[in-house]
């Protein structure tokens, strides 16, 4: 199993590549330890994350990425530190990325009832762009010019957890980096871009293995500019029947006018506490937008490496 981990390891930190912008999949909205690093080292076992995502663009067609995240359990003397390693591919007519990251966390409070915790990422993203592939290029603007870059990817964030025996939640806050926007040349004068993003969610258990857990996302630039324009607004609920393994969800996205709906069943489940989940998404919107069209993610989750589950 040791083997295994720093082989995955070894891969997250051996390859190089490719875009601009963010094009986090809505996974994120039901997966917070996918955008939060504060998250590393809060359970007891090995997370591994793959997700496959697909969304139609009006202005350059089907955009299609990859993201590969792997956390480890609590480590140290009684558990308090994390790490994790992400790697996002992302590939669309105007441009190309590469998101590369590897980081740790810190629990100051972590108990059965309490977990606080801090924790950071650093890494970079490489990019590539070519807007003349865009229907919508005009060869006058400055950023036609075909152009790469290797930019700052970084993530601090912070969450807090409460389990009760009736009620729980969830408070998870992170500021990272716009990737494309330190040192690019794509955008001349462009300095630091800090989004900040943050979800808060209640858990309210129902007895049966059933948890209802409606919550929000808000995310948005901490320094304004007229050309950035991120602000979004994600509402939802989601209810997990843990006893049989299946969990359903649906949300809302403000900004985009869009709804999506997620399902995941586990297909196994190890006398070790392995558990291998398969879970899909489907975003649309429902004002025929033409920017921001259909999206379909596919997920897969496996838990590892500890006699327990959490």
């Amino acid at each position: 199993m040791k083997n295994f981990t720093l082989l995955l390891l070894g891969l997250c930190l051996a390859v190089t590549g490719f875009a601009q912008q963010d094009f986090n999949p809505t996974h994120f909205f039901y997966q917070s330890e996918l955008f939060n690093p504060a998250q590393y080292g809060a359970t007891d076992q090995f997370r591994l994350t793959l997700i496959h995502q697909q969304r139609h663009l009006g202005f350059s067609g089907l955009a299609h990425g990859q993201l590969l995240a792997l956390q480890s359990p609590g480590i140290g003397k009684n558990k308090v530190f994390g790490w994790g390693a992400n790697l996002q591919l992302v590939h669309f007519a105007a441009n190309q990325r590469l998101k590369l990251n590897g980081g740790v966390a810190a629990h100051l409070l972590k108990n059965d009832f309490h977990r606080l915790s801090l924790g950071v990422n650093l890494g970079f993203n490489s990019v590539i762009w070519n807007y003349s592939k865009l229907v919508i290029f005009n060869p006058a603007d400055p950023l036609a010019t075909p152009g790469s870059v290797i930019d700052l990817d970084a993530t601090a964030g912070v969450e807090y957890a409460l389990t009760g025996k009736k009620f729980g939640g969830l408070f998870s806050a992170a500021v990272s980096q716009i990737p494309g926007t330190l040192f690019s040349g794509e955008f001349p004068g462009y300095a630091f871009y800090p989004q900040l993003t943050v979800l808060a969610r209640g858990d309210v258990f129902l007895g049966d293995g059933i948890c209802l857990s409606p919550q929000v996302m808000y995310r948005n630039l901490l320094r304004a500019n007229q050309r950035f324009s991120f602000g979004s607004l994600d509402l939802g609920a989601r209810v997990e029947f843990t006893e049989r393994g299946l969990t359903a969800a649906a949300g809302y996205r403000w900004d985009w006018k869009a709804v999506h709906a997620m399902v995941g069943a586990r297909l196994f489940e190890g006398k070790a506490g392995q558990r291998l989940g398969l879970s899909l998404l489907f975003e649309a919107p429902l004002n025929n937008s033409r920017i921001f069209g259909p999206d379909l993610e596919l997920g897969l989750n496996w838990r590892f490496g500890v006699n327990s589950v959490n």
